[in-house]
């Protein structure tokens, strides 16, 4: 059953080619003004403020802006750095998973850093302090995954760059400088010598009319036509190749880090705050809904995880659309789904094994633009099996960005 899933949620997709709806998709950004302040900004328009989380605080280093921001999207952390050290947070959408304490920056050859961003093929972070580029193991000791090279532009060292992200479709790395100006280069080694060398690609100036202050951060968009370029500024973000602006924060926000998040938004209930999961009735135990990686069409890796108690029954609901919320399970808990649609689909999780489930979902040829709706229960059980209430997970948006 487990391995039809992905064929289902393709089918899914198609059945829906040619509806019209708002993408999902947000970015996050690091606010040096607060400790941890982030937020996620629609690349539409508008922002939302999600926490104050942890305790960095980053100050500013004269021509090299120290401070960034990567999101894990395996498994929903968040990595901020104040330049020397880094925090890891565990991001609300997600399923919570054990994250280590904040840890020092152990690098003898980059100074501090100002760009960061993760790379789901090692589970590593490439971080830049404006002139060379490494790769570390996000734990204490910051193990060097790949040895410092200089970065790339049009030519030898250009501005020191303040922010770091890389295309998850091409690989290739994105950077944006002090002046405003994005550079791609790709990673390879030279028939020369044998070492890995960064190869400059391309050059973006600033958009005209984008702010003349310092820039903070650069994500790449893939929901846009063109893999759009945000770029953060004080309190707004600037789409690199068309100049469109969406707030973030507020005119006295200072960037320090900017990250995409791929396509997984909980549903929330209109009126009320976001319930959140419901655990069962006395115990509290719950089931907890995620995603691995970014939902991006022909991301045949993609998969759903049910965090749950492995001997409770546990169900997974999917449909392509989501219902009006019903009160369900017990208080603050709500039904998105409905089990009268007909293109519902409802999926029993095996018992025993890892605490968490892992259900392949595979998105090749799954348009950029489906989307889907997904959320879990669980059957709380007391003594000798007596069923004692339901649990449920939030329910998540999940809406397919282009390739």
């Amino acid at each position: 059953m487990y391995r039809e899933l992905s064929r289902t949620l393709s089918l899914l997709g198609l059945a829906i080619l040619m509806t019209a709806l708002a993408p999902a998709q947000r970015m996050v950004v690091h606010d040096a003004n607060y400790a941890y302040h982030e937020v996620e900004s629609r690349p539409g328009g508008g922002g939302t403020t999600i926490g104050f989380f942890g305790s960095l605080q980053t100050t500013q280093v004269p021509f090299y802006p120290d401070g960034a921001t990567a999101f894990d999207n395996l498994n929903g952390i968040l990595y901020t750095t104040d330049g020397t050290t880094i925090e890891p947070m565990s991001h609300p959408a997600y399923a919570p998973v054990p994250v280590p304490a904040s840890f020092p920056v152990d690098l003898p050859f980059l100074g501090p850093i100002s760009g960061m961003t993760f790379d789901p093929a090692t589970g590593g972070l490439w971080v830049t302090d404006g002139i060379m580029l490494a790769q570390i193991l996000p734990q204490p000791g910051t193990p060097m995954m790949s040895p410092p090279i200089p970065l790339a532009g049009p030519i030898p060292y250009p501005p020191p760059a303040v922010g770091l992200d890389r295309d998850p479709f091409t690989g290739n790395f994105w950077i944006v400088d002090i002046i405003g100006q994005a550079h791609s280069f790709a990673l390879g080694f030279n028939p020369m010598t044998g070492l890995q060398q960064a190869f400059h690609i391309a050059t973006v100036p600033p958009p005209a009319g984008a702010p003349g202050a310092q820039p903070g951060g650069i994500a790449v968009d893939r929901t846009a036509a063109n893999a759009g370029l945000w770029v953060a500024y004080p309190g707004q973000l600037v789409e690199q190749n068309t100049g469109a602006v969406t707030v973030a924060g507020n005119p006295f926000s200072q960037p320090h880090g900017l990250a995409f998040h791929a396509g997984t938004v909980p549903l929330t209930v209109p009126g009320l705050p976001n319930p959140g999961p419901c655990g069962c009735p006395g115990t509290g135990q719950q089931v907890t809904l995620g995603v691995n990686s970014p939902s991006y069409s022909g991301n045949a890796g993609f998969a759903l995880g049910v965090s749950r108690w492995q001997f409770f029954q546990t169900f997974l609901g999917i449909d392509v659309v989501a219902a009006p919320p019903v009160p369900f399970g017990g208080p603050g808990c709500f039904l998105h789904l409905s089990p009268a649609s007909p293109t519902f689909v409802f999926l029993p999780i095996p018992t025993g094994g890892n605490s968490t489930f892992v259900l392949p979902a595979s998105l090749a040829g799954v348009p950029a633009g489906a989307q889907f709706f997904v959320q879990s229960l669980m059957v709380c059980q007391g003594g000798f099996g007596v069923v004692t209430g339901i649990a449920m997970s939030s329910a998540l948006q999940i809406t397919v960005a282009r390739p």
